[in-house]
């Protein structure tokens, strides 16, 4: 899937690189910020049992997302422009907590986050539907960068009672994936607008245990900065 897209990416530039060459345009700058939403792979709250351990979790899928994205369109016709772009976005993170026991032995408290930050690389597109309002499309690929961090709580109720153990662990991963957007604008001048939309980042977050299909949907509002 990736290859795919970096090569669709790649081949819609190229298609436009004789028609842009000869059309007017305009550079901006989009800063955005929204309500992160992660999917996938993340796992769901509730409370189970195994092996005489008795556990709740507790998933927290939702987080504050920003970004900023610059690039170029063309002016295609009246009412049709596209170009490259490029951004940073932070996606915020997800949070997991775990309390487990095992009745007159031992408590467990479990907490861990990934932090999820991507760069950016694709096309954009803009349709002007009238009335200054447009409808934008966003696609490309990227590359995330995914911190864990877990503390692990717990307290020894037989062997020493009342003994506590505190452990931590932090890692690291890179990968590459894919991104889409699609929003609804509203431009004030030629110069200046306002989007709204939905946005969509899919990368994975790798270790030696394995990897966390991560999938991350953004509702958000920006303002748009043409020259």
């Amino acid at each position: 899937m990736h290859k795919v897209m970096r090569t669709a990416v790649v081949t819609a530039l190229l298609a436009i690189a004789p028609i842009a060459a000869q059309a007017d345009g305009q550079a901006f700058i989009t800063a955005s910020a929204g309500k992160s939403h992660y999917n996938g792979d993340t796992g769901e709250s509730g409370t189970y049992s195994y092996y005489g351990i008795d556990a709740t979790e507790r998933v927290d899928k939702k987080d504050t997302a920003f970004g900023v994205t610059g690039g170029y369109r063309w002016m295609i016709d009246d009412v049709f422009s596209i170009g490259p772009e490029a951004g940073f976005v932070d996606l915020g993170k997800l949070s997991d907590r775990v309390d487990a026991t095992s009745p007159g032995r031992w408590t467990e408290t479990d907490r861990s986050e990934i932090k999820n930050k991507a760069a950016l690389l694709g096309i954009n597109a803009k349709w002007m539907l009238g009335h200054s309002w447009s409808l934008g499309l966003r696609t490309g690929f990227l590359h995330m960068w995914s911190r864990l961090r877990s503390d692990v709580d717990g307290v020894d109720l037989y062997n020493s009672p009342g003994s506590r153990d505190h452990y931590s662990y932090k890692d690291s991963s890179h990968d590459n994936g894919f991104y889409g957007a699609l929003n609804v604008g509203y431009d004030f001048t030629r110069n200046f607008g306002v989007t709204l939309g939905y946005e969509h980042y899919h990368g994975d977050y790798k270790s030696d245990a394995g990897s966390i299909s991560q999938k991350i949907g953004v509702w958000a509002a920006g303002a748009e900065f043409r020259f």
